[in-house]
């Protein structure tokens, strides 16, 4: 079996007779940081000939092709659908807290549940794909996004009256901790697989 690994300008970055032993089965990304040393920052693809494959098959880390992947993969989806309910959860938030005159843990109190709602249809349709038991489901759903709730108002709390950010940086601040938060539990709890 022999490898070329290719740089971003096309230039061939090297060669290898059967790279770190691969045999019947392998994993991609091990061979190639055997062979590179880490080093790829710069790689393009990586392409495998082996005697058991009829063709070549080739690993390629083009941008467009990275972000297929992230999006492909529960987490990867769970940080796209979690990226459009935290603009909608900050935008509403924004919209009372800075131009209407509503509290910050008030304006918090509403524009949590309006992205909880956006974030629970599509990670059971689209993302979980877990459509049975919907009603549990929500409630677990809930349960979770009310313990983010806590998290994310103690962490506005503290940014308001401790610093001197404010409430909205204090709400930028919580969005991580939350996510992760609520991811792992989410993915535990309330989104899986019957059995």
């Amino acid at each position: 079996m022999a490898a070329r690994f290719l740089s971003s300008n096309g230039v061939l970055w090297g060669r290898c007779e059967n790279p770190a032993g691969i045999g019947s089965h392998f994993d991609y990304f091990s061979s190639v940081n055997l062979r590179l040393n880490g080093g790829l920052d710069d790689l393009v693809s990586v392409d495998f000939a082996a005697d058991f494959r009829k063709k070549p098959v080739t690993l390629n880390s083009s941008p467009y092709q990275l972000a297929k992947n992230v999006a492909s993969s529960k987490l990867g989806l769970y940080f796209i659908i979690g990226g459009v309910a935290s603009l909608i959860d900050v935008g509403v938030f924004v919209f009372l807290y800075e131009w209407v005159g509503v509290s910050a843990l008030l304006s918090h109190s509403i524009s949590i549940p309006l992205s909880a709602i956006y974030s629970f249809t599509c990670n059971a349709f689209f993302n979980f794909k877990t459509t049975d038991n919907l009603h549990w489901r929500f409630l677990s759903f809930a349960f979770v996004v009310f313990l983010g709730y806590l998290l994310g108002a103690g962490v506005i709390w503290l940014v308001e009256y401790l610093t001197p950010f404010g409430g909205t940086v204090g709400k930028i601040v919580s969005l991580p901790l939350v996510f992760i938060f609520q991811y792992y539990l989410n993915s535990k709890i309330s989104f899986r697989a019957a059995k």
